[in-house]
This record gives structure tokens, sequence and C-alpha cells, in this order.
């Protein structure tokens, strides 16, 4: 899926961007991603 892969490739510009906001993130594969996606259309 396009779209998909800038949320699970961070930087480590982008890293020490949040560690220094405060910002607690949770980094999950493309795979987790899709698969979260796809369940919640498919269970509407």
């Amino acid at each position: 899926m396009f779209g998909i892969y800038p949320y699970t490739a961070v930087t480590e510009k982008q890293r020490v961007a949040m560690k220094e906001a405060g910002i607690k993130c949770v980094y999950q594969s493309v795979c987790e991603l899709t698969y979260g996606c796809l369940i919640r259309l498919l269970s509407e």
C-alpha cells in the first residue's frame, strides 16, 4: 500500500526531534500497520 512506508521508516533526525519533544512513539512494521487497517476496513 502506497503511503504506509513513511510511517515505518523514521530517520535519525526524526527520532532525535521526537525524543527532544518528549513524544513517545510506537514503531510498527508495514505488516502491522496494514493488518490493523484491513481489519478495521473489513469489520464494518
